[in-house]
């Protein structure tokens, strides 16, 4: 299991206007990604994860993988992103596939009032209601072009943060070190000196 978070910046906050679907074009069954990490068997799933905030974002990529894999299914990971800038690489059907899924789920939550106030209550925290209100117009005005832009300014060759969760058996088998520890142990012997 192996998740790498990119902190990013909003797609308001770059300047687009739009939503940013990247994240489902990423992952659809069509797509380059879906075929060289999950058709190939390398991963049982594999994709991305992005919420539009008012000062920042992160973006997830996560895979589902044997431990053995992990270590290079993340070298993998880090450089399909240099791909995802190439004009190629995504194509306007994923995007419209993305839109319209994207677009369904929005409605679905619309039309389930429980869902509806916990989604309102989430982007209203997240982006303000303003956002909330236009974003399928802005969803619909989001092109590859902006996409493309994302990705080249907020994730590529940008820090990142890691991380591996796996037993301690399967850690072992596949030779993985907890890096983790010490850095915990620092984190928390700071915390405790501020006397919180």
């Amino acid at each position: 299991f192996r998740r790498v978070l990119f902190r990013s910046g909003s797609f308001t906050q770059a300047g687009y206007k739009g939503s940013g679907p990247g994240g489902g074009l990423s992952f659809g069954e069509a797509g380059k990604f879906y075929k060289k990490f999950v058709d190939s068997g390398l991963t049982y799933e594999t994709g991305l994860s992005y919420y539009t905030q008012s000062q920042a974002g992160e973006v997830e990529l996560f895979a589902t993988t044997e431990p053995k894999n992990a270590e290079r299914v993340e070298q993998l990971l880090l450089a399909e992103i240099k791909e995802w800038a190439k004009p190629d690489y995504f194509s306007k059907t994923q995007l419209e596939d993305t839109r319209r899924k994207l677009i369904i789920n929005h409605k679905r939550e619309l039309n389930q009032s429980t869902e509806y106030i916990k989604s309102l209550a989430f982007w209203w925290a997240v982006t303000g209601l303003d956002y909330y209100d236009h974003y399928l117009d802005n969803l619909r005005k989001t092109g590859l072009e902006e996409v493309r832009a994302f990705v080249k300014k907020w994730v590529i060759d940008r820090p990142y943060l890691a991380g591996i969760l796996v037993s301690p058996q399967d850690a072992t088998t596949a030779g993985l070190k907890d890096n983790a520890g010490p850095l915990v142990d620092q984190y928390l012997s700071a915390y405790k000196k501020t006397g919180a």
